[in-house]
């Protein structure tokens, strides 16, 4: 339902069968949002492991050279590379403003 403003008065208006059969997203706007919930649930999986508390000696971390870590431990190092490329242009903005 929509409300179109005539002579000062809002007139009601619907859509018709046609207008309603028509969707207002496609294919692309579905694998656009399939694409976005698909990396924010790859940067929550990822970002879960890097919140490991560190106090040497009595906590050490535990890291494997096995294969299969690799692409994990990878995906750790490129998510805080992004944050702190994040934090940088932060400050940067936040300088160039005074």
């Amino acid at each position: 339902m929509k409300a179109i403003k005539e002579n000062g008065r809002l007139r009601q208006t619907f859509l018709t069968p046609a207008a309603l059969r028509h969707l207002p997203f496609g294919l692309a706007d579905v694998a656009v949002l399939l694409g976005a919930f698909g990396l924010l649930y790859l940067i929550a999986r990822v970002g879960t492991g890097a919140m490991v508390r560190f106090q040497p000696p009595e906590v050490l971390p535990n890291v494997t050279l096995d294969a299969k870590y690799l692409p994990y431990y990878a995906a750790r190092s490129t998510l805080r590379m992004f944050v702190a490329l994040l934090f940088s242009m932060t400050v940067a903005k936040a300088d160039r403003k005074r």
